[in-house]
């Protein structure tokens, strides 16, 4: 399929074992210029440490350089299947919300996806620009904004009901008025025919 992953992601992945330590992490990060690093153990994607990770799990609490990344890793992570289609994984990312995603292949991990690798084709944009938009978004704001979304979406229902309530009741009066003229019609036709009646 040509709109899977595998066309997209970057396969030259730098990584780094539980063991090693925060600061090897940290100068790999700094060498390569990118900020997540998969955490791989025999081939096997284990879990991964980001520029975050090592700031709120290892600096702001005051641990040395020589702290294992095991203590500071997300081992709670998301991947993708290399064969995942593009849209599947923008979305993946987006409900999630990470700029990072690492893809495995047969249970081995095998290359990153970023949002950039998804902004530079033009067909995926829009895909990036809707993960980077979800990401931007604080959880407890999303929630907010999703009520909203579905505060609106209800107005604009009652709004097309009472719409159609008002088209239907505009209907009735004119069937109505129809009635009432076919009436006098009648009674006028009925008249004509009969002129000694009056």
């Amino acid at each position: 399929m040509e709109n899977t992953i595998k066309n997209l992601m970057s396969s030259n992945i730098v990584s780094v074992t539980s063991d090693q330590t925060v600061q090897e992490a940290a100068a790999l990060m700094e060498q390569n210029d990118i900020g997540a690093i998969p955490v791989i153990e025999n081939g096997q994607l284990r879990g991964i440490v980001t520029d975050r990770d090592i700031t709120l799990r290892a600096t702001a609490k005051n641990q040395q350089g020589n702290c294992p990344i095991g203590q500071c890793m997300s081992d709670q992570i998301v991947s993708a299947d290399a064969s995942m289609d593009v849209h599947e994984a923008a979305q993946m990312m987006a409900q999630n919300q990470i700029r990072r995603l690492p893809v495995t292949e047969n249970g081995q991990a095998v290359g990153m996806l970023s949002i950039g690798d998804l902004a530079q084709q033009n067909i995926y944009r829009n895909e990036a620009g809707d993960a980077l938009s979800n990401i931007s978004i604080p959880k407890a704001n999303q929630a907010n904004a999703r009520a909203q979304g579905q505060a609106q979406a209800q107005q604009m229902q009652q709004g097309q009901q009472a719409q159609q309530a008002q088209s239907q009741q505009a209907q009735q009066a004119q069937q109505a008025q129809q009635g009432q003229m076919n009436q006098q019609n009648q009674s006028m036709n009925n008249s004509q025919k009969n002129p000694g009646m009056q």
